[in-house]
């Protein structure tokens, strides 16, 4: 029985802030949340188990190849972002 008052009051709580925001602030708000970018569905739905997958492959690929060179100065993003690229 607690569980529905307390679910209650949680509900109201939000309607009542909702209709006591001006309308024109929750335009503001439902632009900018419109407005920021998105990320790849691959990451949404699988997260970052895709990209260590690949990140993987071509480090064993390359090892066996030849010895990789360190590069300097090539974070994580910037290799996530050519792999984005690259899978698209």
């Amino acid at each position: 029985m607690a569980k529905k008052e307390d679910l209650l009051k949680y509900i109201t709580k939000q309607v009542v802030t909702y209709v006591d925001t001006p309308q024109t602030e929750r335009q503001e708000r439902r632009n900018e949340v419109r407005q920021r970018p998105r990320e790849h569905w691959m990451v949404r739905w699988f997260g970052l188990v895709p990209f260590s997958i690949s990140m993987w492959a071509e480090h064993v690929k390359g090892s066996k190849a030849e010895q990789p060179t360190k590069v300097q100065g090539r974070s994580i993003s910037t290799m996530f972002t050519k792999w984005m690229k690259r899978t698209s």
